[in-house]
């Protein structure tokens, strides 16, 4: 799971020698693969955070539960909801719940 604070960087990631670059990929090798143990739950879980603040403690319990997080910082326009929406209708499953940790000041209430 990867968040995104700010503007997003692109670098390319440079070796000294092909060395280097091997014993980098042998450490990685197989590392990313992850089963779906959300596949046999009943219902598809979303967390939205309104504050980044809250972002250190929820990522943590997310990536172990494997749920997806998304951070609104502030509003969330419709896109943002679009892709939650898309990711339900992806997981085939017949119920989302949303669980949104906000402060519920007055820019909430336009949810």
């Amino acid at each position: 799971m990867t968040i995104q604070l700010g503007k997003p960087e692109y670098r390319l990631k440079v070796f000294k020698d092909a060395q280097q670059f091997t014993e980098q990929q042998l450490r990685k090798f197989l590392s990313g693969y992850h089963r779906d143990r959300r596949e046999g739950q009943p219902h598809h879980v979303e967390v939205v955070v309104e504050k980044n603040t809250l972002l250190n403690i929820v990522e943590d319990i997310c990536h172990k539960f494997y749920l997806p997080l998304t951070p609104l910082r502030g509003y969330g326009g419709p896109s943002l909801w679009e892709r939650i929406e898309n990711r339900f209708a992806e997981s085939g499953k017949e119920k989302c719940v949303v669980i949104i940790l906000s402060d519920h000041d007055p820019e909430g209430l336009t949810w």
